[in-house]
């Protein structure tokens, strides 16, 4: 994936999406897919719709908090604030069944992802994780579930996004808004950066980041309005 896709290679791409769309709505895979909504050839996704939903989150250890939140507003037109879901999330029990919420406080530690469908489902958004998919085929995924108009979250390791640095451990949280395979950009809402709206950053660099996180992602079922 060193450089820019051609423009050969982008529809080439996108004739392996569509292959797959049809093929998981056959089988009746959740989230079902339909044909991609591809505005332009080789952009997956609509990230310049997306981007308002996006915030700068206030506190070290709530960035999954403020990502549940930009994509609620993406499927529902309605962004709860940051205050908000932090508040649901400190009086929702976790998954981890150890008699704790899912968000304990703002210095604590952060939120693990097997508890953003729960907060999702709050807003009435259901979602599916998985990370069945690895490297390319990752990445060709994410281009079909983005493609059909689902929203999605990743887990990565936070400064290969914004510095390029060698992937670490998984932790940051992250809205995948778009893939533009024509460009080589991955765009992005990351709620850890202050230029994060629509962040774009090389296919390359994202993929590394992501990668800390075995490529594993959180998608709903709804699609955005």
């Amino acid at each position: 994936m060193n450089g820019q896709l051609s423009r050969a290679a982008a529809a080439a791409r996108a004739i392996v999406v569509l292959s797959f769309t049809l093929l998981v709505a056959l089988i009746g895979a959740a989230p079902a897919l339909v044909a991609p909504a591809i505005a332009d050839a080789g952009m997956y996704g609509d990230p310049g719709k997306a981007a308002q939903y996006w915030e700068y989150q206030s506190y070290n250890n709530n960035c999954a908090l403020v990502s549940v939140a930009g994509v609620v507003g993406q499927i529902t037109g309605h962004m709860p604030s940051e205050q908000e879901v932090i508040d649901l999330a400190k009086s929702t029990p976790s998954v981890k069944g150890d008699g704790r919420t899912v968000y304990e406080d703002e210095s604590g530690g952060g939120v693990v992802t097997q508890d953003l469908p729960p907060l999702l489902l709050h807003y009435g958004v259901h979602s599916n994780i998985s990370n069945d998919a690895q490297h390319d085929a990752a990445l060709t995924k994410l281009e079909g579930v983005l493609g059909s108009g689902h929203a999605v979250m990743v887990g990565v390791h936070g400064k290969t996004i914004w510095d390029n640095a060698p992937p670490g451990p998984d932790d940051h949280e992250l809205v995948v808004t778009g893939i533009d395979a024509t460009n080589g950009l991955a765009h992005l809402n990351d709620s850890g950066a202050e230029n994060g709206r629509d962040l774009q950053v090389p296919i390359p660099q994202f993929m590394s980041a992501w990668s800390a996180d075995e490529f594993e992602m959180t998608v709903t079922s709804e699609t955005v309005q």
